[in-house]
């Protein structure tokens, strides 16, 4: 991160990960991940992150070749039926990874379509409710959108993707300024 902390100040590093600094003294990282790896680090890494939003995600790597176009992705992250799911894929089943124990999570955005044909909106909808349960009465605000249009982008045309957009930046303006609602 750069020591430059001024709100114009933004790094992209990948078109997944965006770095941002906040008005305030203190470096908050933003994280809108898009492929399973860069997910987990809302559980294997969540004190570096002010706020995460996570798009259409495949979050549960143990069932993902089950549900929709999973199947075809086997060669590509491992086969949860054999030895792949112990030697690594576990790892990268943020659905799996949750720690019950701790009692912050960064403020998460989960955002899914109902009409997505790639990844099941199963997974966005089973950490959501993962998360509501385990986080109850603990500092993991959770928020959930659902577009019941649209596929895999999230959205159906050109109006849907600046509000999904909109949705995310305010959604993380909010998180890293402390004004999320209840």
């Amino acid at each position: 991160p750069t020591e430059d902390c001024s709100p114009a100040t933004v790094s992209v590093l990948s078109s997944s990960l965006v770095i941002a600094c906040t008005i305030l003294d203190l470096i908050n990282l933003v994280l809108q991940p898009s492929h399973p790896q860069f997910m987990t680090v809302l559980v294997q890494a969540p004190d570096l992150f002010g706020a995460i939003h996570i798009a259409v995600p495949l979050l549960d790597m143990k069932r993902y070749s089950k549900l929709l176009a999973g199947a075809s992705w086997m060669g590509e992250y491992g086969d949860p039926d054999t030895d792949d799911w112990e030697n690594f894929l576990h790892k990268y089943s943020a659905y799996h990874n949750i720690d019950a124990t701790r009692q912050k999570y960064p403020a998460t955005l989960l955002t899914t379509s109902t009409r997505d044909d790639r990844v099941h909106p199963a997974h966005a909808r089973k950490m959501t409710k993962k998360l509501w349960d385990l986080g109850e009465g603990k500092d993991w605000p959770v928020y959930y959108y659902e577009n019941i249009e649209g596929g895999h982008g999230g959205a159906a045309d050109s109006k849907q993707e600046a509000f999904m957009t909109s949705l995310a930046y305010d959604f993380m303006w909010r998180a890293l300024t402390s004004s999320l609602p209840n």
